[in-house]
């Protein structure tokens, strides 16, 4: 039984759910069109500034992370983003 309609739930490793949960709120950030069901999701590629979830800081920049997974590890000491923290990330 798939926990969720996109089927992010059911992805192999962390790293790969948190990348398409990332890509999932990317889309909506955009406004996109999106469908979900049968454990996937898709999107109508079209950017929609009047939609509801349409937000200003949509695109996504993945090093902004201060430990994304790697696999199924976060691994503290191998950190992508050594620079300060910087508002809105991972989203610019």
């Amino acid at each position: 039984m798939d926990m969720a309609a996109n089927g992010i739930s059911t992805n192999g490793t962390k790293e790969e759910r948190q990348l398409e949960k990332l890509a999932l709120a990317e889309a909506r950030r955009k406004g996109q069109t999106i469908t979900e069901g049968g454990g996937t999701w898709s999107t109508d590629g079209v950017d929609d500034p009047t939609a509801g979830s349409y937000r200003a800081r949509n695109d996504l920049d993945v090093t902004q992370i201060p430990n994304p997974y790697e696999g199924n590890a976060v691994n503290p000491d191998d950190d992508e983003n050594t620079d300060a923290l910087v508002v809105g990330r991972p989203w610019v």
